[in-house]
C-alpha cells in the first residue's frame, strides 16, 4: 500500500461544491416559479388533486 501515489491535495479547489449556503437568486427564482405555478389556470389547464 505504501507504493501508491497520494492523492492531490484539492481541498482549497473544491471546498464551495458542498457549500450548504443559501444563494438569494436561487431563493428567488424558486418562490418566482412557485407564486406562477399556483396561480389557477393563467399559464395552463387546471390541474385537479384526485381523491
Amino acid at each position: 500500500d505504501d507504493d501508491l501515489p497520494r492523492p492531490e491535495d484539492d481541498s482549497d479547489e473544491i471546498a464551495d461544491w458542498f457549500s450548504t449556503e443559501t444563494d438569494p437568486a436561487i431563493v428567488a427564482a424558486v418562490a418566482k416559479a412557485e407564486a406562477e405555478a399556483r396561480v389557477e389556470g393563467v399559464i395552463g389547464p387546471e390541474l385537479h388533486q384526485q381523491s
